[in-house]
């Protein structure tokens, strides 16, 4: 919304949201009550809120322990166990590393 605004091409539900009046990340109407009981909130819901902090990379020690906490430390794509490797890695000497990589 505010890239929309400095480039000029700001829609309505942009000025909503800049204004407070529409969820940051999907840009639906915020609910009256929740501006009214003194809440400041930007999210329609916790989805939203969760959503808009994963894309704008917020708190990334954060994501990641998401990721982990989803995953495991395990690869969805290529299924290595990324988190056992590391352990095994780092507990090794530094000139046992590379080997231990290799092999």
């Amino acid at each position: 919304a505010k890239k929309n605004l400095k480039e000029g091409t700001a829609s309505e539900k942009d000025l909503a949201v800049l204004e407070g009046q529409a969820c940051a990340w999907c840009a639906e109407t915020l609910l009256s009550m929740t501006q009214s009981e003194g809440v400041k909130t930007t999210y329609c819901s916790q989805t939203c809120a969760e959503e808009g902090r994963l894309k704008r990379g917020s708190s990334t020690a954060g994501i990641r322990a998401q990721v982990f906490t989803l995953e495991g430390g395990v690869c969805r794509k290529c299924r290595i166990d990324a988190h056992a490797l590391f352990r095994r890695i780092s507990s090794l000497e530094p000139p046992e590393r590379l080997n231990a990589l290799i092999n």
